[in-house]
């Protein structure tokens, strides 16, 4: 399996504006029970989880890590955690879920699979 190689920080302006709207329904049915859209980011990260390109290896120039509350290392390695984040490591995408279209805002030269897979990924059934 070939490794993707991407930069640790992408300091962009985040020029990909991808809306989805298949979130938008679910969005409203947390928002009727009383929470925020902030929710976006966590529930399209939930349905990410569920699929293959999530887990794709990655090496990140510089290597970074972010780190537990008990101060372990956790490791940057997976496609997923490059876009989503870790603990101490913010990730590279901006989740905006508070228009009636949510979409994301993902860095110049983001790989396709993220693209695709974001494209095609559907709300986890609550």
């Amino acid at each position: 399996m070939d490794v993707i190689v991407l930069p640790a920080r992408t300091f962009t302006l985040y020029p990909l504006r991808l809306e989805l709207p298949q979130f938008a329904a679910a969005l409203d049915a947390l928002e009727a029970e009383g929470y925020s859209r902030a929710s976006f980011k966590p529930l399209v990260r939930d349905a990410a989880k569920r699929t293959a390109w999530y887990y794709l290896p990655v090496v990140l120039i510089p290597d970074v890590h972010g780190l537990s509350d008990a101060g372990d290392i956790i490791e940057v390695n997976t496609l997923g955690s490059w876009l989503f984040g870790v603990p101490g490591y913010q990730g590279n995408a901006r989740f905006i879920g508070w228009p009636d279209v949510p979409y994301v805002e993902l860095p110049e030269g983001c790989p396709d699979e993220v693209i695709n897979g974001l494209l095609e990924s559907r709300p986890v059934k609550r």
